[in-house]
């Protein structure tokens, strides 16, 4: 998975954080607290795991929250991008195995009234399982960013229900079946044979809406569910308000909106439309 993909992309060159940590008094009370919460976690696991779990479960506040999060970036960034990773691999999975279904669903009139065929749908279904599975490979291997493979996504989507219209036969090609003993029938044209086309209605019927359409929104709309919810196991919980002098906690506000790309929320809303009374 590249991680690089999930903040921003310069801040992994840059100087740690922990390196330029603000002075000052608020500081060192910072430091008092951040140290605190580490010995508050370290018997939970060892090795930072406790800390970043109760960061994930939004235990600390203020300074101390933010101190955290800048000193873990780097682990928090990975699992939050695992995460991410399991959660798209676990909705493509559903989606590819309801993928039969929701043809059925759209398609269904058009596979039994022979204007398009099973194996063609069949077919066209495993191209784009296919699919699915190079670009999940991409993804873990960190060739492509979560971003990129949902477009992808996407781009597969639309795809496969396009090849599935080129796949509907022609009224001419669907008139001609070859029988199972070799011969030929041909179904033929209702106005060669003299019927009276049916009188016209005064009432105008809505027009039917197109079955590949239907198929491709179903598609992108679970998409686009897959994608928020992809979106959520890469989010923290929202930052706490500071407490008392709020001086410190600007000072760390700045350097972790710049880990993040300008956003200190979870939310993606900018750091500096952020409430902060100092």
């Amino acid at each position: 998975m590249n991680v690089h993909e999930v903040g921003n992309p310069q801040a992994w060159g840059q100087v740690r954080p922990e390196q330029a940590v603000p002075g000052g008094e608020d500081a060192g009370k910072a430091a008092r607290q951040e140290a605190g919460a580490v010995r508050q976690a370290a018997d939970d696991g060892g090795d930072g795991r406790g800390v970043i779990r109760l960061l994930q479960e939004g235990h600390f506040n203020g300074v101390a929250d933010l101190r955290l999060r800048i000193n873990f970036f780097d682990e928090l960034q990975r699992i939050a991008a695992d995460d991410a990773l399991e959660t798209m691999e676990e909705g493509l999975r559903d989606l590819t195995a309801g993928l039969p279904d929701a043809i059925e669903g759209a398609l269904g009139g058009l596979i039994e009234g022979g204007e398009l065929s099973a194996d063609d749908v069949s077919a066209r279904a495993g191209d784009f399982e296919g699919a699915v599975n190079e670009i999940l490979a991409r993804a873990r291997t960190g060739e492509t960013s979560l971003k990129d493979a949902m477009q992808e996504l996407r781009t597969a989507a639309s795809g496969l229900v396009e090849s599935l219209r080129d796949a509907l036969m022609k009224p001419e090609e669907a008139a001609v079946v070859d029988t199972e003993d070799g011969s030929t029938t041909i179904t033929p044209d209702p106005d060669t044979l003299g019927l009276a086309a049916p009188e016209a209605s005064d009432v105008t019927a809505p027009p039917a809406e197109d079955p590949f359409d239907l198929l491709h929104a179903q598609l992108l709309g679970s998409l686009d569910n897959l994608e928020h919810e992809t979106a959520g196991a890469l989010a923290l919980p929202s930052l706490s308000a500071p407490r008392g002098n709020g001086g410190a906690y600007l000072k760390f506000l700045e350097i972790y909106a710049g880990l993040t790309g300008g956003t200190d929320d979870g939310s993606g809303a900018p750091a500096e439309e952020m409430d902060v009374v100092v």
